[in-house]
């Protein structure tokens, strides 16, 4: 990807693991990163504004920022449809990610 767009993180996850993100992004911010820097679908402020086309948003997210994807893998991930493409996407566009595997989740 460009290195001339502006840096993000985009967390990938499943709206039910909610409590995994919330320790995540606490930990992002603790890091120093702002929260204006994160995408989190689930989490208030972080970069998606309610009332739009979150289709919109995310395909603009996804290519006119540089997103360093995090995904949380867990069963409820691989139920989501919406999660399972903004994986995909990471992966069409050769984003760099990071993959965390919640408890439980057998690879």
């Amino acid at each position: 990807m460009s290195d001339n767009k502006k840096p993000i993180v985009f967390v990938c996850h499943a709206s039910e693991d909610e409590h995994f993100v919330s320790a995540l992004m606490n930990l992002l911010m603790k890091m120093g990163i702002s929260k204006k820097s994160i995408v989190c679908t689930s989490m208030r402020g972080c970069g998606l504004k309610n009332g739009e086309n979150w289709n919109d948003q995310l395909r603009e997210k996804f290519t006119d920022y540089n997103p360093y994807v995090i995904i949380i893998h867990s069963r409820s991930l691989y139920k989501s449809a919406v999660a399972m493409n903004e994986m995909g996407a990471a992966w069409v566009l050769k984003h760099k990610v990071f993959s965390f595997l919640v408890k439980g989740l057998e690879v």
